[in-house]
């Protein structure tokens, strides 16, 4: 019940939802399930303790701490540069283009992910031309972008074009793939 209190006072709402939005939560209990997980292992350690020296151990969890488990690029970027991360929806700084698109069909959505030259040409080689058009230069990768020329959210903006008159199952057969 106290899950959604966690996730905001561990900052996990902050940079939860579409940029400039309300503070959102995650969809599921997370806190509440990660501090679980954890005192499932912290209690096999424990037993395991038991079972070598017979002394039982003391266990305390703490959902906030759990909580902030989830969080190590937003931890990492406020320790680097001492700025405090927002939301920023599906966009990732590590990969572009990212994001959730609608497909042809009723309820039917699409997840692009690409990360690095192989991902983005690969692409770039199999949708339509009208999303090709933007893959006219090659893939180039910049520090922490890769980008289809003119840039990651023109692309996304293309390739959105492609989803609108694609089928999921069109862009499962071309896009579900291991790095």
């Amino acid at each position: 019940g106290y899950d959604f209190i966690i996730q905001g006072m561990a900052g996990m709402m902050s940079i939860t939802g579409a940029p400039g939005g309300e503070p959102q939560k995650a969809g599921v209990a997370i806190s509440d399930i990660t501090t679980g997980l954890f005192a499932a292992t912290a209690i096999l350690a424990a037993l395991h303790e038991r079972a070598q020296s017979g002394q039982g151990q003391y266990i305390d969890m703490a959902q906030t701490e759990a909580a902030l488990h989830f969080l190590p690029r937003a931890a990492s970027a406020y320790l680097e540069t001492g700025t405090v991360p927002g939301a920023r929806g599906n966009y990732d700084e590590t990969m572009a283009p990212h994001g959730v698109l609608p497909a042809a069909g009723t309820d039917r959505w699409v997840a692009i992910a690409v990360r690095g030259d192989h991902e983005g040409q690969r692409l770039c080689r199999h949708v339509p031309l009208v999303a090709r058009t933007a893959c006219t230069r090659p893939w180039r990768v910049v520090p922490r972008i890769a980008y289809c020329v003119p840039g990651p959210l023109r692309t996304l903006s293309v390739l959105a074009v492609t989803a609108f008159t694609w089928s999921a199952s069109q862009w499962a057969r071309i896009c579900v793939v291991s790095p």
